[in-house]
This record gives C-alpha cells, sequence and structure tokens, in this order.
C-alpha cells in the first residue's frame, strides 16, 4: 500500500477505491462515509477543521444546533470539493482559509461574523448551489476568480470593503439592502444571470470593465452617485428597458371567449376593456420606470464625465419616453409616438440629437429638391422671370433656374431677407415661413450633433 499522490497527504491510498486515492482525497463515489462524518464530529469539539483539498460526499454543519454564534479557531477548506450542502451559519472564525473550493450544493453564510478576520478572500470559488450571505457582517472582504452558478443572495448583508473581482453571476443574485461603510467594487465582472440591487445604496458602489448584461439597476438607491467605468453596455438596452419593450409588443393583444371579436357579451366587453386599461397602465408604467433609470445613470456618467455613456443613457432616456406616449401597435398609438410628440420629431431629425448625416440629409432635400418645388408651383417672380412647374425646354435652363431657386431656398433658410426683385405669392411667403423657422432647426440638431460627437 502507498501512500496517496494527492498532495503531500500522509494517508495511505486505498486500491478498493477506483482512482486509488486515499479516502480523504478519492472521487470515488461510493467510498465510505462513516470516516467523515466521524472525522468532522470530532473537528466540530475542538472548533479546528482541516479539509484542505478533501472530497467530502456528507453533508456539513458547521453551525451545530446552537442558536448562538459557533466561534471558530481555524477553518482551512482550501482545495477542498463538497458534494452535498454546507451550512457555515451562524459561524465565527478566527482564522478562515478558503480557495480554489467548490461547492456542489447549496452553501450558507447566514449571519455569520467574519469582522474578526483582517482580510477574508475567496479566490477561486466555484459556487454550483445557491449561495446565501444573507445578515453576513464583513470588514475586509473579497471575491476573486469566483463562479455563482447556482444563484446567490446578499440580503441585508454589511461590510466595511467588499471588492469582486473576474466574478461570474449565472443564476439569480439578490443584493437587497446590501450596504458597505467604505466602498463596494464590481471589477470584470459578468452579470450572465438576472441580478439585482434592490434598496441598496449605490453611492459608494463602482463598476469597471463589467458586462451588465442582465444587471437591474433600478432598486439602487442614490444611483446617479454610483461610478461606471468602461462598463459593456448592451445594444439592445438594460434589462428594464427589454422588459418595457415586450410589455409593450405585448399590448396590442387581444382576449375574446371564441378568438371572433364580434362574439363579445356585455360582461365579457367590460373584461377586454378592463384588460386593456390594466395593460396599458402597466406598459407606460414599466416605460417610464425604465426612463427615470436611464436619467439616473446620465447624471451619474455626467458626475464622472463619461460623456459617450452620458450620450447613450440620453438616447435610451428620450426612446423611453417616446414610446411611453403611445405604448402598443394600434395605428392611433403609432401616430402619438412618432407624430405627436417632441420626442418622436426630435428622432426623426436626428436620432436625439446624435446623428449628424440626418440632420445634413433632411437639410440637403428640403434646399435642393422640396422648398424649390413648391416656389416653382406657388408663384415666385426673381429679377423679372417667373419660376413655374412646366417642362424646361432645355437642360441648361431648367439647370439655371434650379439653381435659383435653390439660392433662394438657401437665403431664405439662413434668415436672409428677401431680395428687393424677388416676388412671391401668398402661399410661397407661407412656405418662407415655414423654411425660417426648418432651417435654423435644422442648423442646431447639426451644431448639437457635432458637439456630441467632440465630447465623445
Amino acid at each position: 500500500m502507498t501512500g496517496c499522490v494527492w498532495g503531500e497527504c500522509e494517508k495511505d491510498a486505498d486500491p478498493s477505491l477506483t482512482d486509488e486515492l486515499c479516502v480523504w482525497h478519492s472521487e470515488d463515489p461510493k467510498k465510505p462515509h462513516g470516516p467523515f462524518e466521524d472525522e468532522l464530529a470530532g473537528f466540530f469539539d475542538v472548533a479546528d477543521a482541516w479539509i484542505d483539498g478533501w472530497h467530502v460526499p456528507v453533508k456539513v454543519d458547521f453551525a451545530g444546533t446552537r442558536t448562538a454564534r459557533k466561534v471558530w479557531n481555524d477553518i482551512d477548506i482550501a482545495d477542498a470539493t463538497f458534494i452535498e450542502a454546507v451550512d457555515f451559519a451562524r459561524i465565527q472564525p478566527v482564522i478562515m482559509e478558503i480557495s480554489r473550493t467548490t461547492f456542489k450544493a447549496s452553501v450558507s453564510f447566514a449571519s455569520s461574523d467574519f469582522t474578526h478576520l483582517e482580510h477574508l478572500r475567496f479566490d477561486g470559488i466555484t459556487f454550483e448551489g445557491v449561495t446565501v450571505f444573507d445578515q453576513v457582517t464583513f470588514d475586509d472582504m473579497s471575491f476573486s476568480n469566483c463562479h455563482f452558478r447556482g444563484g446567490a443572495t446578499f440580503k441585508n448583508a454589511k461590510a466595511r470593503r467588499l471588492q469582486f473581482g473576474s466574478c461570474r453571476f449565472d443564476g439569480v443574485t439578490e443584493f437587497e439592502q446590501f450596504s458597505t461603510s467604505d466602498s463596494t467594487a464590481f471589477l470584470e465582472c459578468v452579470f450572465a444571470g438576472p441580478t439585482t440591487l434592490l434598496t441598496t445604496a449605490m453611492s459608494r458602489v463602482h463598476f469597471a470593465r463589467c458586462d451588465v448584461a442582465e444587471l437591474r439597476l433600478s432598486g439602487g438607491a442614490f444611483l446617479a452617485s454610483a461610478e461606471f467605468h468602461s462598463v459593456e453596455w448592451p445594444r439592445e438596452g438594460l434589462p428594464e428597458e427589454r422588459e418595457a419593450r415586450r410589455a409593450a409588443s405585448g399590448y396590442a393583444d387581444r382576449w375574446y371567449p371564441t378568438g371572433d371579436p364580434n362574439d363579445v357579451t356585455d360582461a365579457e366587453g367590460l373584461k377586454v376593456i378592463f384588460q386593456r386599461q390594466a395593460r396599458s397602465s402597466f406598459t407606460t408604467r414599466a416605460l417610464q420606470d425604465a426612463e427615470r433609470l436611464y436619467r439616473e445613470l446620465r447624471r451619474s456618467a455626467d458626475n464622472h464625465r463619461y460623456w459617450q455613456d452620458s450620450s447613450y443613457f440620453y438616447k435610451r432616456e428620450l426612446e423611453m419616453r417616446r414610446l411611453a406616449a403611445g405604448p402598443g401597435h394600434s395605428f392611433r398609438n403609432a401616430l402619438r409616438r412618432n407624430i405627436g410628440c417632441v420626442e418622436g420629431w426630435f428622432a426623426l431629425l436626428s436620432d436625439y440629437g446624435t446623428s449628424l448625416q440626418r440632420p445634413l440629409a433632411w437639410l440637403g432635400v428640403l434646399l435642393l429638391v422640396v422648398y424649390p418645388t413648391f416656389f416653382a408651383a406657388l408663384g415666385v417672380t426673381d429679377n423679372g422671370l417667373v419660376y413655374r412647374l412646366a417642362i424646361p425646354p432645355s437642360l441648361s435652363e431648367w439647370l439655371g433656374a434650379q439653381l435659383s431657386l435653390v439660392a433662394l431656398s438657401t437665403s431664405m433658410a439662413a434668415l436672409m431677407p428677401a431680395s428687393s426683385t424677388t416676388v412671391l405669392s401668398p402661399l410661397a411667403q407661407l412656405a418662407v415661413i415655414s423654411l425660417r423657422v426648418i432651417g435654423p432647426l435644422l442648423a442646431f440638431l447639426i451644431t448639437l450633433a457635432i458637439r456630441t460627437r467632440f465630447r465623445r
């Protein structure tokens, strides 16, 4: 019988196990459980646990049956693998080593006190089950290269300083009423599962180079004081926007008992009306909540001078406001959100002040095509020449007349006075008034787009 090949283990290998390691380090699922139960009971009596590298097939309870906190002198579970659930609830360790540990099932640290540790670091931990840190108290705590696959909760947890570095959250993660007296930092983290920050104070929270595809920020307090540095914002919008858009897309659905809109009794007709009103109210509220979220994020970006993010949030904020003006697929609501509100025109003319090409294209079409055609159709006389819509005798004459009308349109758009030799019909004068409004407006939108580009 030879020694176990795992590390510097002094235990003898067991040839009856499939991998021929010792019972403590073997991954054989059929290995005996009795030695683990006896050893863990002894650990609990002396308040010391050295389980580094073990492959533990039984449930582990570090809390025991006591209601008060259990003080442990030393807990070493580095490189260990726990197959069943582990309970660290209500513990107070003096020394704790936890790195490269794998929890195959759920693990709970609820109501534990880690303030006696100068710095506690969870390094390279894999949490495959649900992880609970509810009501835990930390001093200086860091999670590095940890993988939360089964979800995690940090409800009412408190810390002086907390840092998550290169961590991945795949399951549902809740930071509810989580607070830090110093700072909380998420560095290069990936939020692939739904993550909420309900009623969590964000004034001391910092995100850097994170993927926030499933991060829900709407529940956080003081969001404008948080910092988001080089964050990868999803192109399709934050989860709050995506959910609001899904609600808006479903708003056009109709409920009828037989699928026939004409087959509705009075009572059923009232039910249809109430359902439509409730759906409309919910959809509008969801869009308004998304608008408020983007407004707070824009304020945060402005406070930290992240101009590119500020432009992104400004655009999403106005888009949510436009959609809230007319949610649903009906023709009337489409008119409301596209033509019947200022945001609709702002989006149409300049993509909310972020596009330089769009107002330039609009201005070019108006000055080169639309208004020269209007002036020729409505009646204009310039330098004794009468312009009208007709088939030109030659290309050169049409080109000369077109250039003259383009020059007239340009001068009117630039707010220049009309020449003394120019005579306008009453309808042409109305066209000039509209051009004197539209021209400066498009020039302003062009200036706004240029300013936005230089701010980036």
